[in-house]
């Protein structure tokens, strides 16, 4: 029987450890259920306790970590991982009989996801060119004029071996190797980007 949340919180980490997760996960582990630890009863924790005893505390944990701490949405899930691995970790040492989290996460956190906002906007056309025109040198015209009239992904631009094998100015083709974002390995483009490309390499081979 786990007496005191000190020992309990101690319980956590060691289970953890054994389970060869490493000390710093364990303590970030240990730390995210403290919070729910000090919230409830030691006495919660038994062989008889339901599903129904569990919740009143899982929802003042939930307003705890929504309200009072206002923390995002992903790391509520966080916490909330944390917890169900706490509660398998009891049902596994027969300290309790039930693991909450599942059915509670399932109808109580995962149904709480805050309106996020965009993180992007698309230029138009004419901002575009207005961007390439004003950029401060061949280098970032080039690079300016792939990312928006290509779409390819930064990693994507530091693959790309400019005369060798991934570029075919003949037939205004990018060859991106392949890896898992990427389906369509070839990537047309413009005699726009064609010319503002020939126009850095002029700057590089001088």
């Amino acid at each position: 029987m786990l007496t005191t949340k000190s020992r309990l919180a101690e319980a956590v980490f060691n289970d953890c450890q054994n389970r060869g997760l490493t000390q710093r996960t364990s303590k970030q582990y240990q730390s995210m259920i403290y919070d729910y630890i000090n919230i409830i009863d030691l006495d919660i924790i038994n062989q008889e306790s339901t599903y129904q005893d569990y919740k009143p505390s899982l929802i003042d944990y939930n307003n705890l970590l929504r309200t009072e701490k206002k923390l995002t949405y992903k790391t509520i899930k966080t916490r909330f991982t944390a917890l169900n691995n706490f509660f398998s970790y009891l049902v596994d040492e027969g300290e309790s009989t039930v693991n909450p989290v599942p059915q509670f996460r399932e109808r109580h956190v995962r149904t709480y996801k805050p309106p996020q906002k965009a993180r992007t906007q698309q230029l138009e056309t004419g901002d575009i060119e207005l961007l390439i025109k004003t950029a401060q040198s061949r280098l970032w015209r080039a690079v300016i004029a792939v990312y928006a009239l290509t779409g390819i992904r930064r990693e994507e631009l530091c693959m790309l071996d400019v005369g060798i094998h991934t570029t075919d100015f003949n037939l205004k083709m990018f060859y991106i190797p392949e890896h898992p974002k990427r389906t369509n390995e070839r990537v047309p483009f413009t005699d726009q980007l064609r010319d503002l490309l020939f126009d850095y390499l002029e700057l590089r081979v001088s």
